[in-house]
């Protein structure tokens, strides 16, 4: 799909900023062009798909690659089991219900699965991610026991999961209570619910970075949610260290970090929260400059699921991509100047989907080795059905890459019998193909089961 790119907007005239930023890095929402759709967009025939584990599995399903170029993954199951009350909290107790947290390796053909735990979740579990430090597979989601004095029955730690062997995880704690990561502000240093949305990065002399968000008392406080604190743990080899990347201020849903190519920790996530300004919901980055956070706000709109950040290993490019919920469309935003991290007229933005549909829910970008940029996302239906309007019969897997000029789309699956190509997770093979791992609903003797997808492509874009 052939779309014209900001910088040449510009020079006819179109304005792509509709205000300067601020000192902290705050903008207006930039004016982007329509993506064209003059071109129909390719059949899948270069992709090939599989099913890796069903029976209700498929929540935040994760795939990577290891220093030697064994691709594994990560994923959860998506319906809780009851496993009695949770005791711990005394009379009343409420109901234990924990969810599976699976680990896959391919080979090439099939899949060599194995729980990697099983865990005490309130509600629906929070995100995991999933990461190769060189060749150890890491797994970072939520430990720890139930806290009595919040009765909260479920993990409240923010932690990494390292294999030993098959079959053999154990949980490495990074952040156990809210105040560990100091603030200086007695609501944002109070609770002990941290851990939600994990987002692991890898540094290139093997320092692990955990980004999560801290939720304080679990949802016990009215504020929770609303003040809730997005904070990093770094391992350079012993212990860790936590420090508040933005808080007080609701942030952290959805995150994803990288290191840059001067090994300085990235985290970009999604505040959903509003304040009275007006300026605070949408998509910021994060970078750590000494022992200061800096911020920039690459999207001033309400959006779902998250953005993805990647960078590419030979230029140093830094790529965020989300999915603007307003015009239906994903957008990806290009930073070649590492020292304007913080100016958004630094950054170029790109909206790249099809105006036919409302599409790019779950963006997943991914750089290879060798520089090729690739997006992942999911095409929810026909724009003309509304926005947010999915479709079994309309839905699709979408698979986008830069070909040096333009954004080439390739559609991947388009299975009608359930929605299908939800939460991708994309990454590039040592020989530059992508992979991506996938939700998919399947028809199963009459009823729908969620399922691990799994979609590969012959050759390099």
């Amino acid at each position: 799909m052939v779309v014209a790119s900001l910088k040449f907007a510009l020079v006819f005239g179109v304005s792509v900023f509709a205000a300067s930023c601020g000192s902290d890095g705050e903008t207006s929402e930039p004016d982007m062009d329509i993506p064209d759709s003059s071109r129909p967009t390719p059949q899948p025939q270069r992709w090939s798909t599989s099913v890796v584990e069903g029976g209700n599995m498929g929540l935040h399903p994760r795939v990577a690659l290891s220093a030697n170029g064994v691709v594994a993954g990560a994923w959860v199951s998506t319906q809780g089991r009851e496993a009695g009350p949770c005791t711990e909290l005394g009379e009343d107790a409420p109901e234990r219900v924990t969810y599976q947290i699976r680990y896959g390796e391919f080979d090439g053909t099939s899949w060599t699965i194995e729980d990697a735990a099983e865990l005490a979740f309130v509600g629906q579990p929070p995100g995991i991610d999933f990461a190769f430090n060189g060749n150890e597979p890491l797994i970072a989601a939520m430990a720890g026991e139930p806290s009595v004095m919040f009765r909260y029955c479920g993990v409240n730690d923010a932690a990494v999961y390292e294999r030993s062997g098959p079959g053999n995880w154990t949980s490495n704690t990074a952040v156990a209570e809210s105040g560990e990561a100091v603030t200086g502000d007695a609501a944002s240093d109070f609770g002990t619910v941290v851990g939600y949305w994990p987002a692991l990065a890898i540094s290139s002399t093997g320092a692990i970075g955990l980004a999560h968000k801290d939720v304080h008392g679990g949802g016990l406080q009215s504020d929770d949610f609303r003040r809730a604190d997005l904070e990093f743990a770094l391992n350079q080899g012993g212990s860790w260290q936590p420090s508040a990347v933005d808080f007080g201020r609701g942030g952290g849903n959805f995150s994803d970090a990288v290191f840059d190519a001067q090994d300085r920790p990235v985290v970009v996530h999604y505040i959903p929260s509003e304040d009275n300004t007006g300026t605070l919901t949408g998509v910021w980055a994060h970078r750590l400059e000494g022992d200061e956070w800096v911020r920039v706000q690459l999207h001033n709109q309400p959006t779902s699921d998250g953005p993805s950040v990647a960078l590419d290993p030979q230029t140093g490019t830094l790529w965020v991509a989300f999915y603007n919920a307003q015009r239906g469309f994903p957008v990806v935003a290009k930073l070649e100047n590492s020292e304007g991290f913080t100016d958004t007229s630094e950054w170029e933005f790109e909206e790249i989907g099809d105006n036919r549909y409302d599409e790019g829910y779950g963006s997943s970008l991914a750089v290879s080795r060798t520089g090729i940029v690739g997006l992942a996302y999911y095409r929810c239906t026909r724009a003309t059905q509304g926005l947010g309007e999915c479709t079994a019969a309309e839905d699709e897997l979408v698979f986008a890459y830069w070909d040096g000029f333009a954004w080439e789309q390739e559609v991947i699956d388009t299975d009608e019998s359930g929605q299908c190509g939800s939460s991708p997770s994309l990454v590039f093979d040592a020989q530059d193909r992508p992979l991506i791992a996938y939700r998919c609903e399947v028809l199963v003797d009459g009823v729908l089961d969620t399922q691990v997808h799994f979609a590969t492509r012959n050759s390099a874009p």
